[in-house]
């Protein structure tokens, strides 16, 4: 949500301007720009098919993120631990935190992947690192190249001493054989649920992830 305590996380510059008035211009710019490329025609594109009017206005839903009505309540899932909140937000604006992680303690319900527990069982005396780059996967282009990212990850972590759990989707068309090793645990999306997170990084000692909130968060 618009704030002049700082600018948006990315575009326009530095989130660490001086000026307030040129935060809050900031920000307006980011909502059209999001908007307009991103959302617009995806979002305009549903409503036609339930027979909704199009949402022309020319930065959309973020309209109703910086109004004071208190009957639109705003709910941010990321945590004040990462992000103070500003003092100049409504009581309409939420943050409740993350929503899908399971919490470390209190939760007897949470069970390992029991391949995950018997590579544990190996690491005794040696650090575990978690490798999960999430949305990052799409910007390395094609699956070689994703494959080669994470063997230097791997293999730079192992020459250290460390062991590896890393985080391999079907989707990113990398082949989890290529990647597994006598010191990497190869885990899919349904082995590392976002449910476990917590479960599975309270057995490890560092957490390389994208810059989700909320990964950011349960690590």
């Amino acid at each position: 949500s618009k704030t002049s305590a700082f600018g948006p996380p990315r575009g326009f510059g530095s989130s660490q301007a001086g000026f307030r008035h040129v935060n809050l211009q900031r920000w307006s710019m980011h909502a059209k720009s999001m908007w307009s490329v991103l959302y617009q025609h995806g979002v305009n594109s549903l409503r036609s098919q339930y027979g909704l009017p199009l949402d022309n206005r020319e930065d959309g839903p973020w309209t109703w993120l910086t109004t004071d009505d208190p009957t639109t309540p705003v709910l941010l899932t990321y945590s004040e631990a990462l992000l103070p909140r500003p003092l100049e937000w409504s009581s309409k604006i939420k943050i409740v935190g993350p929503l899908f992680d399971s919490p470390i303690t209190g939760n007897s319900n949470v069970k390992l992947p029991s391949l995950f527990g018997t590579f544990l069982n190996g690491s005794i005396g040696k650090p575990v690192v978690f490798i999960s780059l999430g949305i990052q996967f799409n910007s390395f282009g094609n699956k070689d190249a994703r494959l080669k990212v994470l063997k230097a990850c791997t293999s730079e972590a192992i020459r250290v001493g460390w062991r590896c759990v890393v985080v391999c989707p079907s989707s990113t068309g990398v082949s989890q054989d290529a990647l597994r090793g006598p010191d990497v645990h190869v885990l899919g999306n349904r082995q590392a649920g976002m449910a476990t997170l917590s479960a599975l990084w309270s057995h490890c000692s560092m957490v390389m992830c994208s810059g989700d909130p909320w990964i950011v968060h349960s690590a």
